[in-house]
């Protein structure tokens, strides 16, 4: 985990650790990305308030890797039994994570490669 919600008290705090984040390569692991906001991120003990809208953004390529699509519908799922609202910034496409759930594409803005 790269930031807990606890761990700054402003904006130029939050602004530096985002900066701070390095690409790191792989694969697209978008559920086990969601999963982990939910269950690590946003609890109490890791600064959620219990008054305040939880929202997640989601910044992918938008091609999770084939081997894990067959859980982003639970991991999603999961999602929106939290509460959560999911702002979706997709480098190329967000077909794997909203192609089944078009209330989900309100949210999303696309970026395409240059």
């Amino acid at each position: 985990m790269e930031h807990y919600l606890n761990e700054t008290t402003n904006l130029q705090g939050v602004t530096n650790r985002i900066l701070d984040i390095a690409y790191r390569g792989g694969k697209t692991n978008t559920p086990a990305g969601l999963r982990l906001a939910v269950n690590a991120v946003l609890l109490e003990q890791s600064g959620d308030r219990s008054n305040v809208k939880d929202i997640i953004v989601l910044i992918t390529d938008g091609m999770t890797s084939p081997e894990y699509v067959g859980t982003l519908a639970r991991s999603i799922q999961t999602v929106r039994d939290s509460g959560a609202t999911v702002f979706g910034k997709a480098l190329l496409s967000l077909h794997y994570v909203c192609k089944d759930h078009p209330r989900d594409q309100q949210n999303v803005i696309l970026i395409p490669y240059i």
